[in-house]
């Protein structure tokens, strides 16, 4: 997926308006917004999921959304941008804080786990699959 843009010169009130659509129901199971943390222009979301599509009670996903305000030749045009990326889409973005990635559960998607891996590196200073 690319970038989206939005008008407004306010990004906070654009990673608000962006993370307000992030809980939803998709007829067989609800994603539910559960925890975020902004980094620099970086917000980490960690999701839950509920319903017949998951098998099991509660599912944990991590999320990043990258935001930034849009510019021209370095001039401001009024507009945000971001890019919401799953972790199954292994986002080259490692610094979720650690209670966020410590809540999610366990993943059978190997780009999901590649990806926590790279973070588990970067905050515990080895592989998950050294422990």
């Amino acid at each position: 997926m690319g970038w989206d843009y939005f008008p407004g010169h306010n990004l906070d009130a654009g990673i608000k308006r962006i993370i307000d659509t992030l809980t939803f129901t998709n007829g067989e199971a609800e994603h539910k917004l559960e925890l975020f943390e902004k980094v620099g222009n970086v917000v980490y979301c960690v999701s839950s999921v509920v319903g017949d599509v998951s098998n099991v009670p509660s599912v944990r996903y991590a999320s990043v959304i990258v935001c930034q305000n849009d510019k021209i030749d370095g001039m401001p045009t009024g507009r945000y941008g971001y890019k919401v990326m799953h972790e199954c889409e292994h986002p080259y973005y490692y610094d979720i804080p650690k209670r966020l990635f410590d809540s999610l559960t366990p993943t059978k998607s190997k780009y999901a786990k590649a990806w926590r891996d790279k973070v588990h590196v970067k905050l515990y200073g080895f592989s998950a699959d050294e422990e």
